[in-house]
């Protein structure tokens, strides 16, 4: 992904960059550790079981309840 957004003259906030496995067994999701380098120090991607994007909140298991309940109580 770095390399890719490099050749493409993007930078990325390696701050803000995380991982995220969608998976229904949840016990292998966190198995994994990903990293991201930055002028050859690797950085640690913090693992979340849920985001949102562009409105919409995505949790580890595919399920929209968590952004269905976030709606209703908006209203």
């Amino acid at each position: 992904m770095k390399d890719w957004a490099s050749e493409w003259l993007l930078r990325l906030n390696i701050e803000k960059c995380c991982s995220m496995s969608f998976t229904a067994d949840i016990n292998n999701a966190f198995a994994t550790i990903y990293y991201i380098g930055d002028c050859s120090v690797l950085h640690e991607l913090k693992k979340l079981d849920s985001v949102c994007d562009l409105g919409v909140r995505f949790n580890s298991k595919l399920s929209f309840l968590e952004h269905i309940n976030e709606k209703i109580n908006k209203v």
